[in-house]
Parts: structure tokens; C-alpha cells; sequence
């Protein structure tokens, strides 16, 4: 008869074969990365090349068309974790970034749907895509971790994100900012 001590140390076995054996997937240099913690969140941002986004979606299957206008989008995958016992929002329309240029644009959602319906897109890339983008407004529980996709202009130039988050059930409560500087969009 095996006891409950044999499953465990299997369970860490198996785990560790797994972890071992595993390819990485979407390795990024950590130049292409930023975190921001602070009291309430902890922010994590990381910047996707171009070959990294074509092969996302290639693998879906999505057309040439579409695979050469991500291309030209800068691609920034968020994670955001609640740290707190409040609620927090995260509205994007409160997301701002800027280059020495002025003001950098961050696609909304809607933007990108009319874009995809434009040139003729089918309807199950469209979702595909949609599920893969930070929703614009979200209110984070305690202890939630959300995440996603927001894609801006590409450029070449460093830029700087700020963020304006509420606090509160309501979003009643404070509020509080954080900035990154020297963000960069990635490159193949």
C-alpha cells in the first residue's frame, strides 16, 4: 500500500520533471521589462517584438494581412496584482504615455475592431484578439491578479506611463498614481 508521503513526493516529482522538461515560452530579455510595487499594486509590464505577436496569432491562424498590421503596433503585456484589502480600479482612458514627441496613442479596443472589421477580418480572429487585451475598466478584489494586452503606436523613442488608480468599492475612495520612465517598445 503507498501512503500519502509516496503521492507527495511523486506530485514534486512529476512538477519538477515538468519544470525541467518545459520549453519557455515568449523569453523575454530583461531589458523588456518594468515593475512598479507600491502599498496597493504591483505592476508588471513587459514588451512584446513584433516576431513575438506575428507568432502568437500565426499559430491561431490568423491571415498575412493581419499578422503584418500587428506588426506595426507596439505590443505591451500588463499583469496587475490587488496588494491591498480595497478595491482598485484600473481605467486605461487614465493611462498616460508620452515621448519627447508629446503624447504617445494607445489603441482603445474599439479602435482596434474597426480596424480588423476594415480589412475584412473574420469574426473569430476579432475574438481571439479581443480576449487577449487588458479590459479598459476593471475593478480589482483583494488579492486579484488580472492581466492582457494593450497596444500603442510603435515608435522608437523611450516614453514614460503614468496611471491614475481609484480606491474604493465605488471608486469613492483615494486615489494614487504611479509612472515608469524609459519604457521602450520591443524589437525583433
Amino acid at each position: 500500500m503507498k501512503t500519502a508521503h509516496y503521492f507527495q513526493i511523486r506530485s514534486i516529482l512529476v512538477c519538477l520533471t515538468a519544470l525541467l522538461i518545459a520549453e519557455p515560452v515568449l523569453a523575454i530579455p530583461a531589458q523588456n521589462k518594468w515593475v512598479v510595487e507600491n502599498q496597493y499594486i504591483k505592476l508588471v509590464m513587459i514588451a512584446r517584438t513584433p516576431e513575438q505577436m506575428a507568432a502568437f496569432y500565426e499559430a491561431r491562424g490568423f491571415p498575412k494581412t493581419a499578422i503584418q498590421a500587428l506588426g506595426q503596433m507596439c505590443f505591451i503585456t500588463t499583469s496587475l496584482r490587488n496588494k491591498s484589502q480595497k478595491v482598485i480600479w484600473m481605467t486605461l482612458a487614465n493611462w498616460k504615455f508620452t515621448s519627447k514627441q508629446g503624447p504617445l496613442k494607445r489603441f482603445h479596443r474599439n479602435e482596434l475592431k474597426a480596424r480588423w472589421q476594415k480589412i475584412g477580418l473574420a469574426q473569430q480572429y476579432q475574438s481571439t484578439f479581443r480576449w487577449t487585451l487588458i479590459p479598459e475598466v476593471l475593478d480589482y478584489r483583494p488579492g486579484e491578479r488580472e492581466g492582457g494586452n494593450f497596444v500603442l503606436q510603435r515608435t522608437a523613442e523611450p516614453f514614460s506611463f503614468q496611471a491614475q488608480f481609484a480606491i474604493g468599492a465605488e471608486e469613492d475612495g483615494q486615489s494614487f498614481s504611479v509612472q515608469i520612465k524609459d519604457l521602450r517598445c520591443a524589437e525583433d
